[in-house]
């Protein structure tokens, strides 16, 4: 086995270790959760309180790590490349100051405005837009 193969095959089990954490931790949670939901959590042991509390962050800090872990694994066994491609810049580029272009498009905008009157209900004294039928508070309807 080459050393390239190697250093990857070492990417995907450190991977999937953490993969396996992330697991781990959402079954274990999730039995913690079943537990406090019918027993309450004054009876629970220290490490279900702590796996309940802090799991969630657990579980998305292991998966993202196994995932990128996936994706090293995957560039050093040489299935993902990336290439970039570099063009000459010439001494005239170098200097060139860049030029900005104004756009020629006229656009205006209108703003539009409504007004509501405000009046206090006569029921639980709440103010209310004029043109309501009820009260969105109380539901007496206005006169």
């Amino acid at each position: 086995m080459s050393s390239k193969m190697r250093r990857s095959t070492q990417w995907f089990i450190f991977g999937a270790m953490w993969l396996c954490l992330a697991l781990v931790t959402y079954f274990s949670r999730a039995m913690a959760e079943q537990r406090a939901f019918w027993y309450g959590t004054y009876d629970m042991p220290t490490l279900e309180l702590v796996i309940l509390h802090y799991g969630l962050y657990v579980i998305s800090i292991a998966s993202t790590l196994g995932i990128i872990c996936f994706f090293v694994g995957l560039s050093k066994a040489g299935a993902i490349t990336v290439t970039v491609k570099e063009e000459p810049v010439t001494e005239k580029e170098l200097h060139q100051t860049p030029t900005v272009e104004k756009a020629t498009t006229n656009t205006s905008k209108e703003v539009i405005m409504k007004e509501f009157v405000m009046i206090p209900c006569e029921s639980c004294e709440s103010l209310i837009p004029q043109s309501s039928t009820f009260c969105p508070d109380c539901g007496v309807k206005r006169e």
